[in-house]
Order: C-alpha cells, then sequence, then structure tokens
C-alpha cells in the first residue's frame, strides 16, 4: 500500500467531512477496482442507562432506543452503499448476558446485511467476550464470528487478484491482559489485509489496557489497514499504515460528545483509500461555554444558549441533543441567579426543549474566579485566609498536587464509575494544571460561602 495522508481530525467535535486520503504515488491507466467495507465498533447494544433513569426517565428511554436505532442505521448505510463486508471491532453487546431486545435487533440487523449479501466480521471485546457470546447467535448466515487465536478469512473479490484478507481476535474472557496485535502475521501474498481488534494502543489515557499493544506492534503485522475497537472517539493513530479508532456509534454520556458513528473505508487497487466517517448517533451530547458579559441580562443568557443549541443540517439526523453549559465571565449576581434560581433555570430547560431538535439541559455550571474580596481574605489571618493560602500552596507543589488527585480519584471510584470523568481528570503529573485550577476554584467557592454568610 503507499503512504497515507490524514486529513482525518482528531477530535470529534471538529467540524466537516472528516476523511482519511491515501496520497497515488502511481495510478494505473486501466480500472482500478474498489474495494468498500464498513469499520464499526462499540455498539453497546442492550445499555441499561440505570443512572439516568433516576434522575430522567424519558432521556434514559431515549438513550435505550438511541443504541439500537445507531446500529439500524450502521447496518443502513452498509447496505445503501453495497459495501463488500463489515468489520465489527467489538463490545457489540453492553454485557456478557445481553437483553433479549439486544440481541434479536443484532441477529436482525445481520440477517439484513446478508440478504444484501454483505458479510459481518465480528472480533469481540471486554464487553461481550467469547465465553459469554450467546450460542444461537454464532452460527448466524454471514456472520464470521472470530476466535480468540489470530486468524484470517478471505474476502471472494475476482478484480483483487491477490485476495482480500481479514485478520481478526476475539477476547475468550473480559479481562484480556495479552498483547494479541503482537500475534497478528500477514500472509504472504495477499493483496489487501485488514486487521480487526478490540485493543488499547499505548499512550491513550482513561481506557482500560485491555489487549495492550503498540503501535509498533501494529506496523508490525504488515496489516495494511488497521480497525479498532474500545476507544469511544474517533482517533487516527497512524498514516502508514492506516490504523484507526471509529469510535462508539452513540456517545453513552457527556464525556462521548460530538458526533459519533461509523467509517466507510474505499480501497482502490493498491494504491487509493479513504475513510469517510458517517454520524449515525440519533442522540448527541454537546458541551458549551456560555460567554456573558457584566451588561447580559439572564433571558439573554437563555437565549444564547438557545442558538448554540440549534443543530440543523441534513447529515444531523438527531432526535435530541443533551446540553452541558458552563457559564464564563458572568458577574457574581447573574451566576446565582442562572445556577441557584429555580425559575431560570426551569425556563432554560423549558426553552431547549422546544428547539426543533429538542435539547435536554445537563447541568449550568459557572467557571468562578477569584473576586476581590476573596484576594483580600487570602491576605487575612482567619480560617478562610488559611484555606485559600493552602489551595494555592497545594497547587503549586507538584507532590503535594499529585497526592491529592489520587486521594479524589480514589474516593470517587467509590461512588461512580471512572469511565464519567473526563481522561485529564483520571490521571494526574501530565494533567497538573487541570488539577490546580479545580483546586483553586473550591477554595473559592468555599470562600464565597463565607463570604455570602449572614448570621
Amino acid at each position: 500500500m503507499a503512504s497515507f495522508r490524514c486529513l482525518l481530525p482528531q477530535d470529534d467535535r471538529n467540524a466537516g467531512d472528516p476523511r482519511i486520503v491515501i496520497d497515488q504515488s502511481e495510478r494505473e491507466a486501466s480500472f482500478v477496482p474498489e474495494l468498500t467495507f464498513i469499520h464499526a465498533a462499540d455498539v453497546h447494544l442492550g445499555r441499561p442507562f440505570s443512572g439516568l433513569d433516576r434522575s430522567n426517565p424519558e432521556l434514559a428511554a431515549l438513550f435505550r432506543k438511541s443504541s439500537a436505532e445507531a446500529w439500524n442505521r450502521m447496518v443502513g448505510v452498509a447496505v445503501q452503499r453495497r459495501v463488500d463486508f463489515v468489520v465489527l471491532a467489538g463490545d457489540v453487546f453492553d454485557g456478557a448476558h445481553p437483553s433479549v431486545r439486544a440481541r434479536v435487533v443484532f441477529r436482525e440487523g445481520i440477517e439484513q446485511l446478508y440478504h444484501a449479501g454483505i458479510p459481518v466480521f465480528l472480533a469481540l471485546g471486554n464487553h461481550d467476550p467469547l465465553e459469554k457470546f450467546p450460542d444461537a447467535l454464532r452460527k448466524l448466515p454471514g456472520l464470521h464470528l472470530f476466535a480468540a487465536d489470530p486468524g484470517p478469512s478471505r474476502v471472494e473479490r475476482r478484480d483483487f487478484t491477490d485476495g482480500v484478507r481479514i485478520y481478526g481476535a476475539s477476547f475468550e474472557r473480559s479481562v484480556v491482559k495479552e498483547n494479541l496485535a503482537a500475534q497478528f502475521n500477514r500472509d504472504p501474498g495477499v493483496g489487501v489485509a485488514v486487521g480487526v481488534l478490540h485493543a488499547h494502543v499505548s499512550g491513550l489515557e482513561g481506557h482500560e489496557p485491555y489487549a495492550p499493544c503498540t503501535l509498533d506492534d501494529l506496523r508490525g503485522s504488515g496489516m495494511d489497514i488497521w480497525c479498532l475497537g474500545h476507544v469511544h472517539s474517533r482517533r487516527i493513530l497512524c498514516e502508514d499504515p492506516l490504523i484507526l479508532y471509529s469510535g462508539t456509534l452513540q456517545g453513552a454520556h457527556i464525556r462521548e460528545g460530538g458526533p459519533k458513528g461509523c467509517s466507510l473505508v474505499t480501497v482502490a487497487g493498491r494504491h487509493e483509500a479513504t475513510a469517510e466517517f458517517f454520524s449515525v448517533a440519533p442522540v448527541r451530547w454537546e458541551s458549551f461555554d456560555l460567554p456573558v458579559r457584566e451588561v447580559d441580562t439572564v433571558d439573554d443568557v437563555i437565549r444564547s444558549a438557545e442558538e448554540l443549541c440549534a443543530m440543523d443540517g441534513p447529515e444531523m439526523s438527531l432526535h435530541a441533543t443533551v446540553a452541558r453549559f458552563t457559564v464564563v465571565g458572568a458577574s457574581e449576581h447573574l451566576a446565582q441567579s442562572l445556577t441557584s434560581d429555580p425559575e431560570a433555570v426551569e425556563l432554560l430547560a423549558e426553552r431547549l426543549s422546544q428547539l426543533p431538535v429538542p435539547a435536554f439541559l445537563e447541568s449550568v455550571t459557572v467557571a468562578t474566579d477569584i473576586s476581590p474580596a476573596l484576594e483580600a481574605l487570602k491576605r487575612d489571618e482567619g480560617l478562610v485566609g488559611e484555606l485559600l493560602r493552602e489551595c494555592e500552596d497545594a497547587g503549586n507543589d507538584p507532590l503535594r498536587l499529585d497526592e491529592l488527585s489520587q486521594i479524589v480519584l480514589k474516593e470517587l471510584r467509590r461512588h461512580v464509575s471512572i469511565s464519567y470523568l473526563p481522561d485529564h481528570y483520571r490521571v494526574n503529573g501530565s494533567h497538573r494544571d487541570v488539577w490546580r485550577n479545580l483546586l483553586r476554584e473550591a477554595g473559592a467557592v468555599t470562600g464565597q460561602m463565607f463570604l455570602d454568610w449572614e448570621p
């Protein structure tokens, strides 16, 4: 394969139509055959959304339907584009014992692809390992389920005279610590080799190190393209060979914001390939900074929030969005109105729900700065002054900051899944600036409580 030139944004939130282009050094004058396939992963059919059930049953019900609809949309893209095959890189189901509804949705999708003449190659992940995968689904017509040991499957394409091979390996159990990628080897004489694996590539923070490997392991396998699962955001890790995560089909929480979907990969002969992103998620999580000036009123801010949430465009196909707002630059009075006044928050939620693509209000927070009054308190010899100085001193001491972040993370893990925490909250050291700002804000909020207190 020729060398790759990456045009794909690294972050899901980048606008436009993300593409990966492989430079073509030489183009044959004759007809060049074209191979196309869909790469998808981390569908998580049957995700219960039990946390949302307690806080927002309506939104929880919408999300339970959205995973199945995202799967059906992906199947529809494959059929409409008449692709040669589909590869699934793990975690099709959210758990080792999928619900009846999840199994039916999966089976119907595989059957639809089979009737369209599109085979499916599935490498299982940590959520749906081989030892627990439903027996009734193992022998579905058109479905090739990879074993635990890496092995190839042939795709019959007469115009690719050297053949197309799909290599994959499934997780035997939920926790796999072995380096599966290092066991992949391209067979001699193969025209196009595609690797499919659920794996953690070193250097990606905030993910469990299942089937850990390095970029060198993947490059050394001889694959032309690696289709990976486990990381829920779209990423391109290498240009030559092409190594990419397609991301999840449907975001599950605020950390999985922006468009979610699958990749349509096209290979023309041995020279040119593209990977086009298709957004299939019917519900989208979004985080917005909401700049506020001193002259703004609450109704101005609500209007600005509506404008930020106004989703349009035919490619969206959204049923709803879920929005988190961080108010920046607000006066203390306005900030209090936005975050503490039930009527203001209720009105904002009501107006967002009436948009053409309705939005659910996830939260409103304020980016807090230490006010001049707090700066004065910091010089005071009393309790508040000591607290503010201690926060500042700890933030400027890397060792104390690391120790504090470990204590906080340990406590958080007792109450919430670490997967719900942003990447930069999960580790210390390289993200000390994040923890420093959190510590500073905690001191400011606590100090402000003393300023606002009336006996």
